[in-house]
């Protein structure tokens, strides 16, 4: 069944080309009803787009034109924009990042890939496999070497100096003591002409312990030397190894840019 736009003839009178009117009507609604709810109520049920060669022309002010272009989905916006859909296989071919919690209406979350890192393919050791691996390389790192140039510490040349001092009475190490006095007098030897000397005591004068008077200082106690601390060794704080081969955990993948 077809459309057949000559029919009815233009000399075929009205009662003949009842049968030709017929026929296309049923053409029509074959026509319409193949991706439509038609006659019911005219929505769409399926959308199938012939290829195009050129972008079509840009569409009135609150309208998006649908086309497609060498296979491929294509949408053009009032603006001129042309919007090129994501196109990829289903069946889980087709493999995406998303940086969201739940995956998008349409995706499930790929399994098996949890706790890794996200790595490109290609270079060496872990990474260079195949696209689509999934958690290549580990967490533990190799064992390796911390080392270090030799060296010297040093410090300026300096001298250790103390200020005026003066001695309190405990420092200065005086006890306590006494100074005693002693008196002469002169007289006769009863009458025989003869003199004699005698003496007797005057008592004494307390000296307790003293605060030293005039403060002192011992100057520098020190000089510099060669100015070093410590010399180098052989710098090592590790064993060794090497960490060269070294790749985090990671599922690889490739970078890949729209045409």
């Amino acid at each position: 069944m077809a459309w057949d736009k000559t029919l009815p003839p233009a000399n075929r009178s009205l009662r003949l080309s009842h049968p030709d009117i017929l026929a296309n009507w049923a053409a029509l609604e074959d026509a319409l009803s193949r991706e439509h709810d038609f006659p019911a109520t005219g929505k769409h049920k399926l959308l199938t787009l012939a290829d195009q060669e050129l972008d079509p022309e840009t569409p009135d002010s609150g309208k998006i034109v649908a086309y497609s272009k060498s296979q491929i989905p294509y949408l053009r916006n009032a603006a001129g924009t042309v919007l090129r859909l994501m196109t990829g296989e289903g069946g889980g071919a087709t493999k995406c990042f998303f940086l969201q919690d739940t995956a998008p209406a349409g995706w499930t979350i790929e399994t098996g890939c949890d706790d890794a890192l996200l790595a490109v393919k290609g270079g060496s050791d872990a990474y260079n496999v195949a696209g689509g691996s999934k958690l290549k390389g580990t967490w533990t790192q190799d064992n390796h070497v911390h080392t270090g140039p030799s060296h010297v510490h040093t410090g300026p040349s300096h001298t250790h100096t103390t200020g005026d001092v003066t001695l309190t009475a405990a420092q200065s190490g005086l006890p306590d003591h006494r100074h005693y006095g002693v008196q002469i007098r002169a007289g006769d030897a009863g009458g025989s002409g003869m003199s004699y000397a005698q003496a007797g005591s005057t008592g004494y004068v307390e000296g307790g312990s003293r605060n030293a008077s005039q403060a002192h200082n011992h100057g520098a106690t020190g000089s510099s030397g060669t100015d070093e601390t410590g010399a180098s060794g052989t710098g090592n704080t590790g064993g060794a190894a090497t960490a060269a081969t070294y790749r985090p955990l990671a599922n690889v993948g490739i970078i890949a840019s729209l045409n």
